[in-house]
C-alpha cells in the first residue's frame, strides 16, 4: 500500500486528496521507486489551481528522489537499491511510492542527499536548458559587458547575490555599440 496526493478537481489547497492505494508491479521499462524526498514547485500550485490543464484525476509533483524497490522487464541500467532522482516526470511525485519509466531517472551519487536532489533537479534541468537555448545571446552579452551595472553593484542577480564580486575588482570598462 502507498499514500499519494490526487486531484479530482482544481482549486484551493483543500481539493488535494490523500489516498491509500495499491500500487501495481512495475510494467516494462519501469521501476518502483520508494520516494524519500519530493520537490515542491510553483508548477504544482499552477496545476492544482487549474492554470496548467491536466486530465483529471491527476497526481501532483514532478520531481523526487528515492531508492528503487523493484524493476520491470527491460530495465538494464538500474537495479534494486539504486539511489535515483527525477525531474519533470508525469505528475505523481507527491506519493510514498510510484512506478516510473526508467528513462526518467538519474543515478544519485552518495555525496548528494535525497533532499538536495529532490529540491534541485527540476531547477537544474531548467537552468541547463535555458543556458543551452540562450548560449549565443549570453556570449554576446558577456562580450559587450551588458552585465557591468550588476558587477559594479556587487551582484550578478537581481533577487540577491548568488555570485558577488567587490566593486574594486572591476578595473576596466569596455562598451560595444
Amino acid at each position: 500500500m502507498m499514500r499519494a496526493a490526487k486531484l479530482y478537481e482544481t482549486g484551493a489547497p483543500e481539493v488535494i486528496c490523500v489516498e491509500t492505494i495499491e500500487l501495481s508491479q512495475p510494467g516494462p521499462h519501469e521501476v518502483r521507486l520508494r520516494q524519500i524526498a519530493i520537490g515542491v514547485n510553483f508548477i504544482d500550485v499552477a496545476v492544482r489551481r487549474g492554470l496548467i490543464a491536466l486530465p483529471l484525476p491527476s497526481g501532483l509533483g514532478v520531481e523526487a528522489a528515492g531508492v528503487i524497490e523493484s524493476v520491470g522487464s527491460g530495465v538494464a541500467d538500474f537495479a534494486v537499491g539504486d539511489r535515483v532522482c527525477y525531474g519533470f516526470a508525469v505528475p505523481g511525485a507527491y506519493a510514498t511510492h510510484r512506478n516510473i519509466e526508467a528513462r526518467s531517472l538519474v543515478r544519485l551519487p552518495d555525496t548528494i542527499d535525497f533532499e538536495t536532489a529532490a529540491a534541485a533537479t527540476a531547477a537544474g534541468l531548467t537552468a541547463g536548458y535555458l543556458l543551452l537555448r540562450h548560449a549565443a545571446r549570453l556570449r554576446q552579452a558577456m562580450r559587450s559587458w551588458c552585465m557591468l551595472p550588476q558587477v559594479q553593484s556587487g551582484s550578478f542577480w537581481r533577487d540577491g547575490p548568488i555570485t558577488s564580486v567587490p566593486p574594486s575588482s572591476v578595473r576596466s570598462v569596455r562598451t560595444r555599440r
